[in-house]
């Protein structure tokens, strides 16, 4: 048995693999796992890909705009349907990192169809299009192009918030935008501060 197939055993009773992602049902989530290898430097922004692979491949089976929350949720309106964490499991060959990676989308915060069969075929179909041929820019060193089309669906301009990061400290300030590496810029009164993604512990809005 895969280990994806593993991570799925106590929650689905089907299991399903199309090239490195499984995916199954759980109640009202359609949940996935990647597992791959890829540069150290470059899971900062396979976080940010994966949301915009959701992104992607629920934009027709919803009526409100779609917003990203740095670093991984996906909204559409106020709410949130998908959130996505990833955790590494240890050094690979030519400085890659194995990384084990768990997305989840609530199928019921989607505009059902009369087949529901349909709407989970179209989004698992968009999704894996989607996260193979980023994988593939990923490993040749592609970037800026993902975390502009990030900015275009990005919610967090001009927030006043707190982030909380793992090393116990805290950065306050106004966000400013995206690094070309996938980090957080926030205007903190000591200066300009950049996050990255695997930093964070948790995010407060302070404003608005």
């Amino acid at each position: 048995m895969s280990l994806i197939k593993v991570r799925f055993r106590d929650e689905c009773k089907e299991v399903r693999e199309v090239n490195e992602l499984a995916y199954c049902i759980h109640g009202e989530e359609l949940r996935f796992v990647l597992m791959t290898s890829i540069p150290r430097e470059a899971i900062d922004i396979l976080t940010l890909i994966l949301s915009l692979g959701i992104a992607h491949s629920v934009e027709d089976f919803v009526d409100e705009f779609i917003g990203l929350r740095w670093p991984s949720k996906v909204i559409v309106g106020r709410d949130v349907i998908a959130l996505t964490n990833f955790k590494t499991l240890g050094r690979d060959i030519e400085d890659r990192v194995k990384v084990l990676i768990n997305t989840s989308i609530t199928l019921s915060k989607l505009r059902r169809l009369r087949d529901y069969g349909e709407l989970i075929a179209s989004i698992v179909s968009k999704f894996t299009n989607y996260i193979s041929e980023a994988l593939r820019d990923v490993m040749e060193g592609v970037r800026s192009k993902y975390v502009i089309e990030y900015m275009s669906k990005f919610s967090m301009l001009g927030e006043e918030i707190r982030v909380e990061l793992t090393n116990g400290s805290s950065v306050e300030g106004e966000v400013l935008g995206l690094r070309r590496d996938g980090s957080l810029i926030v205007l903190s009164k000591e200066g300009m501060k950049y996050i990255s993604p695997s930093m964070v512990k948790n995010i407060e809005v302070l404003w608005p």
